[in-house]
């Protein structure tokens, strides 16, 4: 999974052998790299101020406040977890779980503060708006379901779509979502107003898969990490 700090200076790209690498996207170097145990997982989010990074990975919830070499474990016990976003106060988290709804964690103490009404399906990725005001829930069923990042309720569900929602980001307007297509082979841009397709880049011509994505600070580009 790959993930980028609000301001855009630095990326976080996780692989499979538990390592997640640190980019400076202005320079193109590698900065020290988070060193972790092998784990499945690996869902990372900056906070809103890109002061933190909450990791998720294997049961365990991690925050790297500062310092990559030494995170501080917030939950250890997280069971069925498949992703982790923060919230807009920077002090919460909203945690996807498989077969579970999910739920928001006290990122200071780890307590859970309440579950996610609404979502009964596996969630398979979450993304925040970029005002904040949204979170964006991929669930098993290929819908997406627009949550108000303050209280957790459902503002909008867009259904039946022909769309794999994983991996999921916000372009930089808010008003449109990028999202793999269903056999996860190409990727289509979508309205959250209305859930219709903005647009639909081609597939690849050999046959990968689309493991994340990442849009650039300008809305230009989509980056696709594929397998």
């Amino acid at each position: 999974t790959m993930a980028v700090s609000p301001a855009a200076k630095v990326a976080l790209i996780s692989t499979d052998g538990g390592k997640v690498v640190v980019w400076d996207i202005e320079s193109a170097k590698e900065l020290p790299a988070l060193a972790l145990a092998p784990a499945y997982g690996n869902s990372m989010s900056f906070a809103p101020g890109g002061d933190a990074v909450v990791l998720q990975r294997s049961g365990e919830l991690l925050v790297f406040e500062g310092d990559w070499a030494k995170p501080r474990v917030v939950r250890n016990s997280l069971l069925l977890a498949s992703s982790a976003q923060f919230m807009p106060d920077g002090k919460s988290v909203v945690i996807g779980r498989y077969f579970d709804a999910p739920s928001f964690v006290d990122v200071a103490t780890g307590q859970s503060l309440l579950e996610v009404p609404g979502v009964r399906s596996s969630v398979f990725a979450m993304e925040g708006s970029p005002d904040n005001s949204l979170v964006a829930v991929g669930v098993a069923d290929g819908g997406i379901i627009l949550l108000d990042a303050a209280t957790g309720l459902t503002v909008r569900t867009l259904d039946k779509l022909a769309v794999f929602p994983n991996p999921l980001r916000f372009l930089p307007d808010g008003r449109r979502i990028a999202v793999a297509t269903r056999d996860r082979l190409g990727v289509c841009v979508l309205d959250i107003q209305t859930g219709e397709l903005v647009r639909q880049y081609p597939k690849q011509e050999k046959e990968v898969r689309v493991r994340d994505l990442v849009c650039s600070p300008d809305g230009r580009f989509i980056y696709v990490a594929i397998d």
